[in-house]
């Protein structure tokens, strides 16, 4: 039986996969967030039992890398861990997270899917997946990684959320393709309209608010954020 998860870390963070990611993976509204990454739930079986200082110290200095994404550091810190302990989900998890920081995002799809075929059971992996997805615009991908993220955890609201995310996106492409095919369809237009305001939703031609400068506050969560470590 699973433990609950515990409270996740990793600098601006707020229900986001790992809101701190990067500014240019899935920062932006328009994709899901990744799974937060300081503490993943563990399944009892895989959580150390008696961890030794060095151990410890190891895993604050892999934390406090996170948090400042610096992500090279905290990889060669991630590389040896998994090296040496392959059924460490925790240290595993973070890799993935140090591997979407650093731009690598087919890396970092590669690591959370071998963690879903590994340990099936935590619905982290499948949100941080989704959210790659996402970024790249494989909207249907991202949704199976949602809807199993939400069949093993059915109790997390943030595969909810950024599923619903993802299928307003799906929305939006439907409607401008039925614009494209008839630009005279008002009910498409309305639907589209009425849709929320999520960035990649609104036409591209459609003509964009003057920025509004405003204080830099942590990204929000959802999928139409980031995202976890």
């Amino acid at each position: 039986m699973n433990r609950p998860l515990r409270d996740r870390a990793i600098a601006p963070h707020a229900a986001t996969l790992c809101a701190a990611i990067v500014s240019t993976l899935l920062v932006t509204s328009a994709a899901p967030a990744l799974a937060q990454t300081a503490g993943i739930a563990l399944p009892a079986d895989l959580t150390p039992s008696n961890q030794q200082q060095p151990q410890v110290a190891r895993q604050k200095r892999i934390d406090d890398w996170l948090a400042k994404k610096q992500y090279t550091q905290a990889l060669g810190e991630l590389d040896k861990e998994v090296a040496e302990q392959p059924r460490n989900a925790q240290a595993r998890f973070q890799r993935g997270v140090a591997l979407a920081g650093l731009g690598r995002g087919d890396d970092a799809i590669v690591a959370f899917s071998q963690m879903t075929q590994d340990f099936p059971e935590l619905p982290e992996p499948y949100i941080n997946l989704a959210a790659l997805y996402a970024e790249r615009g494989e909207l249907l991908r991202a949704r199976e990684s949602l809807i199993m993220a939400s069949r093993v955890a059915p109790e997390n609201a943030q595969a909810q959320a950024n599923l619903g995310d993802v299928y307003v996106r799906l929305a939006a492409q439907s409607y401008q393709g039925a614009l494209k095919l008839n630009p005279k369809n008002t009910a498409a237009r309305a639907r589209l309209d009425a849709l929320p305001n999520v960035p990649g939703v609104r036409p591209a031609s459609a003509p964009s608010k003057p920025a509004v400068p405003a204080a830099a506050v942590p990204a929000a969560s959802g999928v139409s954020a980031k995202p976890a470590k």
